[in-house]
């Protein structure tokens, strides 16, 4: 009977005669459907810190926080006090009660070390440190035998780190024979080195396209180019970003797998590439 009338109701509210008749009116059922709204989230508009900081995980905030960046997850570990056990923050009536047990439900152990290799890499690379917060609430729970062994090896290996110049005359042949259109002069090119060891998760290794990096020689260690941990800094619009090489061959050689990620610089495939 209630929907009969409520029914008849939304009809003349459509019709703009509405006259509330009873108590289960169109305006209650407005009160109850503005109440439901209001207890929905539109977990988008969270910042990946405080989707991890919620008191209620649920499937919809774990399917956000995989299109996020894992620096951002990363970033917010190491902004917060180091957690203790799992046990400690155990709740008879929630089956997940903290950031880190959360977080390891949304991602397989072994793609959040894959993750993790990336991201530490990168800051070795880059910065010359790990992410020791982080690395110390995760070694609680699984183990980090692959990080540990970046971070050994990190002081013998920084004695190959030097800058020096790199010869562009081959690398700029490679580029020609892509069509991209060569506007300066420059001959030589700064090189970073920076050698790390185990690059044994990367996709390939560097074709000799990259000829203007010149690697140590050696009689006991074996040293390559990695497409993925290997980078140039290039100017895009008056921005400055770093890409990997990896990434800048993509873009040479119009790559499928890399057009998504030159778009959202707002490069595209089908314009004429020139560099100055």
């Amino acid at each position: 009977m209630e929907s009969h009338f409520l029914l008849r109701e939304l009809a003349e509210v459509a019709n703009g005669d509405y006259k509330p008749h009873q108590n289960f009116s169109y305006k209650k059922y407005i009160v109850k459907l503005a109440k439901k709204n209001k207890d929905q989230v539109d977990y988008r508009t969270l910042s990946t810190s405080e989707l991890l900081k919620s008191k209620k995980y649920n499937d919809e905030i774990g399917k956000e926080l995989k299109t996020r960046s894992f620096l951002e997850i990363i970033d917010f570990f190491e902004s917060i006090p180091p957690l203790k056990g799992e046990l400690y923050y155990w709740n008879p009536k929630r089956k997940i009660n903290d950031a880190l047990s959360f977080l390891m439900s949304i991602f397989p152990e072994h793609e959040i070390l894959e993750k993790m290799k990336i991201a530490k890499t990168r800051s070795l690379i880059f910065h010359s440190k790990g992410f020791k917060n982080f690395e110390s609430m995760l070694g609680q729970r699984i183990s980090l035998g692959d990080l540990n062994v970046l971070e050994q090896d990190l002081e013998y290996f920084s004695k190959y780190w030097t800058s020096k110049k790199g010869k562009l005359a081959a690398f700029n042949e490679y580029l020609i024979r892509h069509n991209v259109n060569i506007r300066h002069s420059r001959k030589t090119i700064d090189v970073e080195q920076r050698i790390i060891t185990h690059p044994y998760w990367c996709d390939d290794f560097c074709s000799s396209d990259w000829s203007f990096i010149r690697l140590p020689a050696s009689r006991t260690l074996e040293f390559a180019l990695v497409d993925c941990f290997s980078f140039l800094e290039i100017q895009i619009n008056n921005r400055i970003i770093t890409v990997s090489f990896a990434q800048f061959k993509g873009l040479i050689e119009k790559d499928k797998k890399f057009e998504t990620f030159w778009s959202t610089l707002n490069v595209k495939y089908d314009e004429e590439i020139e560099l100055f």
